[in-house]
């Protein structure tokens, strides 16, 4: 293999692995934005139709984005809220949630 393709395999290896970097970064971001949209819709919809759902994820967005305690928080809630109903959600998730919304 001559040098020039051995440099640009190189640099061919070099970039995929680079863009495999930012799509993993950019996978969790979309992650935590789903999980809060998901936690805040379902409390508009079981609970306070009225409920500010952007504030909601707003706030959400900023404690699943600030440490890996806030992260294990949000997905715990939307974890627990997973497959329930409104109510078996309210008497199920209530301690899991109670840092995410009212």
């Amino acid at each position: 293999m001559s040098d020039q393709l051995r440099m640009g395999a190189r640099f061919a290896a070099i970039l995929a692995a680079a863009l495999a970097s930012l799509s993993l970064n950019g996978c969790s971001a979309i992650d935590n934005a789903f999980d809060c949209n998901a936690v805040c819709v379902r409390y508009r919809d079981c609970v306070d139709s009225t409920y500010d759902v952007a504030a909601c994820r707003s706030r959400c967005d900023t404690k699943g984005n600030g440490s890996a305690a806030g992260r294990s928080e949000v997905n715990r809630c939307e974890a627990c809220l997973n497959g329930m109903s409104c109510v078996g959600s309210a008497f199920q998730c209530g301690v899991q949630c109670s840092g995410i919304v009212p």
